[in-house]
């Protein structure tokens, strides 16, 4: 309480309440008979000003309360690719609804914001603004300014166009053999960290980031394990925790990973705790293992459209595809934080594979 009750030489008690604060602080005084009636009137008066500001926070443009919002609760713990899809999701909204106040807001009118998005983006950026503005408004939920919390319900669509489609996620097949066996069998110098970072990531399913963040006490070789256990930010240019708890994780490694990594450290290692630092001590950017994984794409004659993630996409598709491995395990070593993450993004047919389940539908639908 921002009071305070002082009893006077005449036995009455004056109580004293502060509101605002700065240039803008203003004191209110009043002279009660009793303590128990000055309590009561600074808690009268709390309750005044809680109710004002309240109302005052529901009269701020929406997109001002979303950017509070996010400076507080989020830019602190998020890493710094996820502020990026924050400030995105702030400048979307800002282009839409810039004049809506908070207590304007409704259902009909965000549903209509997202058939805008939608038409302009893919579904996958018009879910993460989606799950933005939902974390936002729960927020208003708690604090009473909103009764409910107005993104239930709301439907989310997305341009294909804009959308990456399976063959952009996912390579063939043959392809992954193709770049797997070239990064397997070729030979590594001081300048080709790029290129071991690219096998290890096709050896494991692993993130970039958790590749990049490697020290040589999470290698194994007796028995081939790889642990992982922090993770490299390229933007905030840091070493971090990693994405989730679950992505704390011990890896199998095969024969050719364990076989790379001793090489590695016999021939190039610069006497850092990290595998993959120069000789400057500096950790390669993920920039320019994606620049890497272009160029031997087009040197391999296969179109430069995938990014690094997309081996680890492929690997995990390849796991998922084994009716041998339970889900949960697949799930556990690629660092999901539960299964269904797994199942969500992964439970489907690699492209150009699909041959014998199209051969078998025609057989079935044909009795």
């Amino acid at each position: 309480m921002a009071g305070t009750i002082k009893k006077l030489l005449d036995g009455r008690y004056r109580a004293q309440y502060t509101s605002g604060s700065g240039p803008s602080r203003i004191r209110h005084t009043k002279t009660i008979t009793s303590r128990r009636l000055a309590q009561t009137w600074l808690l009268d008066q709390e309750q005044a000003n809680r109710s004002g500001n309240m109302r005052m926070i529901r009269n701020c443009y929406f997109v001002d309360y979303f950017k509070t919002w996010y400076k507080l609760f989020k830019a602190p713990i998020v890493s710094a690719a996820t502020k990026i899809t924050y400030k995105l999701t702030y400048q979307h909204m800002k282009a839409l609804i810039s004049t809506v106040k908070l207590v304007q807001l409704n259902r009909t009118l965000l549903q209509s914001v997202f058939n805008q998005l939608g038409q302009l983006y893919s579904k996958e950026t018009c879910r993460k603004h989606a799950i933005q503005v939902k974390a936002c408004l729960a927020n208003a939920q708690y604090d009473g300014l909103i009764q409910r919390n107005l993104m239930h319900g709301v439907v989310v669509t997305g341009n294909e166009e804009h959308s990456r489609n399976d063959n952009n996620k996912y390579l063939s097949g043959d392809d992954f053999l193709k770049i797997r066996n070239y990064l397997f069998k070729r030979s590594y110098g001081p300048k080709d960290a790029n290129y071991l970072i690219l096998a290890i990531i096709s050896a494991t399913g692993a993130r970039v980031g958790e590749i990049i963040g490697l020290k040589w006490e999470d290698v194994d070789a007796k028995r081939h394990q790889l642990r992982i256990q922090r993770s490299y930010d390229s933007a905030a240019r840091k070493i971090k925790t990693t994405k989730t708890v679950n992505a704390v994780r011990t890896i199998p490694l095969v024969d050719d990973a364990v076989r790379l990594l001793c090489s590695w450290h016999d021939n190039v290692k610069w006497g850092t705790d990290f595998i993959f630092a120069s000789n400057e001590k500096r950790l390669p950017k993920a920039s320019n293992v994606n620049s890497a994984f272009h160029t031997l794409q087009r040197h391999l004659g296969i179109e430069a459209i995938h990014s690094p993630h997309t081996l680890r996409h492929t690997v995990a598709s390849l796991l998922v595809a084994r009716p041998e491995l339970d889900v949960t395990y697949v799930s556990r070593l690629l660092g999901h934080s539960n299964p269904a993450i797994t199942q969500r993004y992964y439970l489907r047919v690699l492209p150009g594979e699909h041959q014998k389940e199209d051969a078998v539908a025609l057989n079935t639908i044909a009795l």
